[in-house]
């Protein structure tokens, strides 16, 4: 059976359903904080894969000159003393690029914070230059 509503009520019914007037603006306001937070942490992400790829490649090519002395020495004595070197620079140096890691994290956390809420300071002063407030109106007549 066609659905056969009253043209009114239909009408009636779609205008509930329509978001309120100057909606339009704060969606679009949200959508392009939302893309400035995503470009924002993908630079963020970017750095950090940059920094973990440049260690990993120096730590690879470190442990294979490691594993190159070691190979060449002669008595467990060398040998140990070997591995105590190879294991105070490779605590050395992933204790700093912990720290490394945790500068470029902070960095970015306080980079979209900042811009997040400048953004927000925005979106709330353009929303409150926009609405229409009862007091204000009822003082101005």
């Amino acid at each position: 059976m066609p659905d056969q509503t009253h043209p009114k009520k239909a009408a009636a019914k779609a205008a509930a359903f329509r978001p309120a007037e100057g909606w339009d603006g704060q969606v679009a306001s949200l959508l392009a904080m939302n893309q400035r937070a995503y470009r924002m942490l993908a630079r963020g992400v970017s750095a950090f894969a940059e920094e973990m790829t440049r260690f990993t490649a120096a730590r690879l090519r470190e442990d294979s000159a490691a594993w190159q002395v070691l190979a060449a020495c002669r008595s467990p004595i060398d040998a140990f003393e070997c591995q105590r070197r190879y294991a105070e620079t490779a605590t050395e140096q992933y204790l700093a690029e912990a720290g490394k890691l945790s500068e470029i994290a902070m960095t970015m956390a306080s980079e979209n914070l900042a811009a997040l809420q400048s953004d927000a300071a925005e979106a709330t002063a353009a929303t409150l230059s926009n609405a229409q407030w009862p007091l204000a109106q009822r003082a101005g007549s």
